[in-house]
């Protein structure tokens, strides 16, 4: 058997291109691949220039920097977002704080307005029960002075009459007692007279009967009306008297 020559290279696909093969060398098969590796960045953290070594200068490209400088990792987006929207939640907040101050502001004013206006419909409301109980005792008083009124307007015709009786009686009585004065002075009282006792006696009679009903008539209307009569009534009860004294008997 001949030799059999086993060439191992040092990576998978590299071959002598100077060693030509032979026709009896078998090669061996290719090893497998690694599994790849996951790389993770390492965190660097922010150093300010000023504190930078000199060597690392500002005209330095920035495929230098990772060699000089560890790698610094992504800023995670969550965080990113949350830093970017922090502005506009702030002002969103400092918006609701103005409105809702602005809102208690409004309330307190309303509050405010609608406790004088409650003020002063409170005053206007007194103010009307007052007016409302003069009112009703003005409607009182001409409701009275309406009855009184229509009473004396049913009473009027009745005491307009009664005036004109009065009137009436006033004269008859005045001129009974004018009569009367007059007919006793006539009468002879010395002297030789002869007189018809009966005659005379018989007029008195007639007279001081129409004065008794004269005197019963008005002594029957005084307590009706709270009337007094003049003193010709009192004249005549007085002449009634002196007549009745002189037709007495001898």
């Amino acid at each position: 058997m001949g030799e059999l020559m086993v060439e191992v290279c040092a990576s998978p696909t590299a071959v002598d291109a100077g060693s030509a093969p032979s026709s009896t060398s078998i090669s061996a098969p290719p090893p497998p691949p690694p599994p790849p590796t996951q790389h993770r960045r390492p965190r660097v953290r922010e150093v300010s220039s000023r504190f930078m070594s000199p060597l690392i200068s500002s005209s330095s490209s920035s495929s230098d920097l990772p060699h000089l400088l560890p790698s610094k990792s992504p800023i995670p987006k969550q965080h990113h977002t949350v830093s970017v929207q922090s502005p506009n939640l702030l002002e969103n907040q400092s918006r609701q704080q103005q409105r809702s101050t602005s809102l208690q502001r409004r309330r307190r004013q309303l509050d405010s307005e609608n406790f004088k206006k409650l003020c002063s419909l409170g005053v206007k409301i007194s103010e009307l029960y007052d007016s409302v109980v003069r009112k009703r005792i003005e409607l009182g008083i001409l409701q009275r002075t309406k009855t009184l009124s229509a009473i004396l307007e049913a009473q009027i015709p009745y005491l307009d009459k009664w005036s004109a009786f009065e009137g009436d009686y006033s004269i008859s009585l005045a001129e009974t007692v004018q009569a009367l004065s007059n007919a006793s002075l006539q009468i002879p009282i010395s002297g030789n007279v002869k007189v018809d006792i009966k005659e005379v006696e018989e007029a008195l009679n007639s007279a001081a009967k129409v004065m008794e009903m004269i005197v019963g008539h008005v002594q029957h209307y005084i307590p009706k009306v709270h009337f007094s009569l003049p003193s010709s009534t009192s004249i005549l009860s007085l002449t009634y008297c002196g007549f009745a004294k002189l037709l007495e008997p001898v």
